[in-house]
């Protein structure tokens, strides 16, 4: 017998899959990372994601969201091999900073963006520039080097 998490996972994969099929979703426009081709919704076992037009040529994927109002967008933005890379390196320096700290990733989201300086039109600083998947290679460099300090 399945757990319960197992059949909310199934669940929502059929009801994410029925919104795909019907035309309910509404994708956005994203070009693949590795080649630069279009990418088209999909889904997996694991919920939605962007594939590239030109599988099995190329194998370019990116996530996006599968439940809730953000049903069908975008994680962050597509990116070659080498740039996921060192995402991956800046989540897992960012995620030991907090961890570490025994702080919460929201108050640590908060101090990362006021260290990076990303701020918003009125020089505030601005949260919503803060995500690793929206991150390029040196913006990714730059996170490491600050959390390292810090641990």
């Amino acid at each position: 017998m399945p757990k319960s998490n197992d059949i909310s996972n199934i669940e929502q994969e059929q009801s994410a899959e029925q919104l795909l099929r019907t035309g309910q979703l509404n994708e956005k426009e994203l070009a693949c990372g590795d080649c630069g081709a279009p990418m088209k919704l999909r889904t997996s076992k694991y919920g939605l994601f962007y594939g590239c037009t030109r599988w099995p040529k190329c194998q370019g994927t990116h996530g996006a969201h599968s439940e809730g109002s953000q049903i069908g967008k975008p994680y962050g933005t597509p990116a070659n091999a080498k740039t996921r890379e060192w995402r991956r390196k800046a989540h897992k320096s960012f995620d030991q900073y907090w961890r570490n700290k025994g702080i919460r990733r929201q108050i640590a989201y908060s101090w990362l963006t006021k260290r990076m300086g990303l701020v918003n039109a009125d020089g505030q600083p601005d949260k919503h520039k803060c995500h690793i998947g929206l991150f390029t290679i040196n913006q990714c460099k730059q996170v490491i080097c600050i959390c390292r300090k810090e641990i």
